[in-house]
């Protein structure tokens, strides 16, 4: 059973927070299938040297982010229920060993419908992390453990590969994208601190779309970036020396 599943593969479950669209009576419902889920019969070590050998699932987001929200559909398969999660320990970590316990969350019970929604885990805080660990504490009586789907709602990226021997100036610089979610073509981005660098556009499996520079007067400096035609989520990422940051943008 494979632990481990890179977080792009979810990607279209990282949405910005204060985005909401709807286009049905129940938007968020999830199917009965079983294979469309994450099972585990057999306990193996956790990443965590904390917990036991467990059921557990691994996502790497591939950078830091702001995560705060997650929403759950339990196991929704007919034959399958009681094998979903009842109890699950959620870990967050910046590079992989050194974790972090969010808290520990109890879930309902699928109803094996497909009109199920899933629901939101009560309580989450804001935490920073590149890595998620589930552990499965405990199901609802089955000899398995696992869960349909589910999705994380993010804020914002954090800046990474910084260099901290850089002139406190230099470390301080930053972005904005305006509007976002935007609808216009161009987009206009704003760099504060950082007189010149280069930026790309990327798909959300990391393919470069477009790609360019900028140079201007500090303290900020405008940049009209072009986006494909196509609506969805792409990456902004901007590089200054040796620093790197990156934005969400949604296309409506």
């Amino acid at each position: 059973m494979c632990r481990t599943i890179l977080c792009w593969y979810f990607t279209v479950f990282l949405l910005l927070s204060s985005l909401k669209v709807g286009a049905q009576c129940y938007p968020d419902r999830h199917n009965t299938t079983w294979f469309d889920a994450w099972i585990s019969c057999r306990k193996a070590p956790n990443p965590n040297p904390q917990r036991d050998s467990s059921h557990w699932i691994l996502y790497d987001f591939g950078e830091l982010y702001e995560i705060n929200s997650v929403h759950f559909w339990n196991l929704n398969a007919p034959n399958f229920v009681d094998d979903g999660v009842r109890r699950m320990a959620i870990d967050v970590s910046r590079d992989g060993m050194d974790w972090r316990e969010v808290g520990v969350f109890t879930v309902g019970k699928a109803p094996a419908l497909s009109r199920y929604e899933g629901e939101d885990l009560l309580d989450f805080p804001v935490v920073v992390g590149r890595y998620v660990l589930i552990t499965v504490l405990e199901s609802w009586g089955g000899a398995c453990a696992g869960f349909s789907e589910i999705r994380f709602g993010v804020d914002s990226v954090i800046t990474t590969d910084v260099d901290n021997t850089a002139p406190q100036e230099q470390r301080q610089w930053y972005f904005d994208i305006t509007p976002n979610p935007s609808s216009s073509n161009p987009v206009m981005v704003r760099v504060y601190y950082a007189p010149s660098g280069q930026y790309t556009v990327e798909d959300v499996m990391g393919k470069i779309l477009t790609q360019g520079k900028w140079e201007g007067a500090p303290p900020v400096v405008e940049i009209p970036i072009d986006l494909p035609p196509q609506r969805g989520t792409f990456v902004i990422k901007l590089h200054s020396g040796k620093h790197v940051q990156s934005r969400l943008l949604i296309r409506l």
